[in-house]
């Protein structure tokens, strides 16, 4: 049995566990909040990519419906992506439909375009979630 030893000793001890204990927490909390930042700008990143690549998809069906009336369909790889074109027609409007895919996302481009006058006219441009 020790004698004379001090009546707050160890405290010292305590107080640096304790310290060390809220230290972790914090860096645990700061870790985490920067990890789920991360995972939620590459998503954006992603979407924006997908829209990108619908809307590259959008403009390449036009172009294609200018040079073949007829045109329907068709898969596209662009830039790390998939642009998949659907068009159907509705009595002289058609409706062009692009579904944007990138690794992580999707996003789509609907427009549509009136050819009944003979000229090609774009009534609507509109992405989709």
């Amino acid at each position: 049995m020790m004698k004379n030893q001090p009546k707050n000793a160890g405290m010292a001890l305590v107080t640096v566990i304790v310290f060390s204990g809220l230290a972790m927490v914090v860096i645990t909390a700061g870790v985490t909040l920067s990890i789920l930042t991360s995972q939620a700008n590459l998503g954006f990143l992603q979407g924006q990519k997908a829209l990108y690549v619908a809307e590259a998809g959008a403009e390449e069906a036009l172009i294609r419906l200018l040079r073949n009336p007829s045109f329907t369909q068709e898969t596209l790889n662009i830039d790390g992506g998939t642009a998949i074109i659907n068009i159907s027609d509705n009595a002289g409007i058609k409706v062009i439909t692009v579904d944007g895919q990138v690794v992580g996302a999707k996003r789509w481009v609907v427009v549509e375009v009136d050819d009944s006058s003979g000229m090609m006219v774009v009534n609507s441009w509109q992405e989709q979630f």
